[in-house]
């Protein structure tokens, strides 16, 4: 079998959810998980990292040595911005689990000063962006 390759250039949500979609494909995930890379100019570094373990709602370390990491790799990628996945088991689409999570992951990466991308959330049979509307209200 095949492995697609990833696409080259992201400079819409369009493009950026291809690009997640390609990379988290075929669905499924056994663990939550955090995906994370960087896209300077329109175009990804390249590494994907990820990050497992996660616990079921981010606490207030979590969110903090998340802030940190990320300031540490965003001086490796100068004018980058942090593109974010939250993949987990099970069906459906974003959950109040889900929103709290993105809601920290965004304060952690303000917080580290790390532009980003909209956080993308991928479960056993769908990927969706985290849109604004979702986070309304939802505090980390």
């Amino acid at each position: 079998m095949t492995t697609p390759s990833l696409p080259t250039t992201v400079r819409s949500q369009a493009d950026l959810e291809l690009f997640w979609r390609t990379a988290m494909e075929p669905l499924g995930f056994s663990r939550p998980a955090l995906w994370i890379t960087f896209i300077r100019d329109g175009e990804p570094s390249g590494v994907l990292i990820e990050i497992t373990d996660l616990p079921r709602t981010p606490q207030v370390e979590d969110l903090d040595g998340f802030a940190a990491m990320l300031d540490g790799i965003a001086a490796e990628h100068p004018g980058a911005s942090a593109a974010i996945l939250l993949a987990r088991p099970g069906r459906g689409g974003v959950t109040g689990r889900d929103r709290t999570w993105a809601a920290g992951l965004r304060a952690a990466a303000e917080r580290a000063h790390v532009a980003f991308e909209p956080v993308h959330l991928a479960t056993d049979d769908t990927l969706v962006p985290v849109t604004p509307d979702d986070l309304a209200g939802v505090t980390a």
